[in-house]
Order: C-alpha cells, then sequence, then structure tokens
C-alpha cells in the first residue's frame, strides 16, 4: 500500500514540461511598439523589432542590433496598448447607460425632457467610462508576455 501510495505521489508531482515554440510565427506584434527578449541566461533586452524571421528576431535597443534565435529565446514581452482598456471601459459605459437609463426619474413623467438627457449624458458617460479604463490599463504595471 505505501509503495502505490509513493507511486502515485510521485507522479502527481511530475509536471508536464510545456512545448517550447519551433519559431517566431507566433510573436504577437503591434506596430512599432517596444518589446522586452529574455535569453536563456536570464538577461533582458528592450528594443524595437527591426526584423523578424520563423528562426530570428532581431531588435534595436537605442544604440545597436542585437539578433535572436530562436533557441536563444526563452520570454518576449511587450508593452499593453491602451485600447483593450478604453474598449472595456467603453462597454461598460454602454452597459451602465443602458442599465441607469431605466431608472431615471424621467420614466414617469411626460414633461421630462428625456431625448435631450439622453443626448447630452449618454455621449458623456460613455466619455468618461472610456477615459476611466484608459487609466485603470495604464495603470496596470508592466509589460504583458507575447512568446511563447
Amino acid at each position: 500500500m505505501i509503495r502505490v501510495m509513493g507511486l502515485v505521489a510521485v507522479l502527481l508531482s511530475v509536471r508536464v514540461a510545456a512545448a517550447q515554440p519551433v519559431d517566431f510565427t507566433s510573436l504577437r506584434l503591434h506596430g512599432s511598439s517596444v518589446i522586452y527578449v529574455t535569453d536563456r541566461a536570464g538577461d533582458t533586452f528592450k528594443g524595437k523589432v527591426t526584423r523578424l524571421t520563423p528562426s530570428q528576431l532581431e531588435i534595436y535597443d537605442g544604440k545597436s542590433l542585437r539578433l535572436f534565435g530562436v533557441n536563444s529565446v526563452t520570454r518576449v514581452r511587450g508593452n499593453d496598448s491602451l485600447k483593450n482598456g478604453m474598449l472595456i471601459g467603453g462597454s461598460i459605459g454602454v452597459a451602465a447607460g443602458v442599465v441607469g437609463h431605466g431608472f431615471t426619474d424621467c420614466q414617469f413623467d411626460p414633461h421630462c425632457a428625456r431625448g435631450s438627457r439622453r443626448l447630452m449624458f449618454g455621449p458623456l458617460g460613455l466619455a468618461a467610462w472610456v477615459a476611466i479604463g484608459a487609466v485603470v490599463d495604464a495603470v496596470v504595471p508592466g509589460p504583458r508576455q507575447i512568446w511563447p
């Protein structure tokens, strides 16, 4: 029984090795954004991509060009654009506007200027939530992993 429990413990503790990508084709780049390349030695290099092939990645760090082979890179990180934060904030703004419209004090008042309020507060609320989303996205620390 002890042997079986020991075998089960060993099998449960073994990690399955994740397959390393064989090329840079899955690298997701956004324009001329700055990326951070970490090599097998653990050193990180910051720069803009100048050339990308399936087997090589070349960046310019402001002083010189650095060429990395696919087997020498362990991780590539990139800065996050504010666009996704703005889209999330805008989605919240639209949802809040739709839900909030049902709770206005103009719901049953025929003399209320409902249309003008919608025209004024709808776009203003949307713009405010888009700005909030951009600020929250800007505050989120650090670059995000984009490869592998």
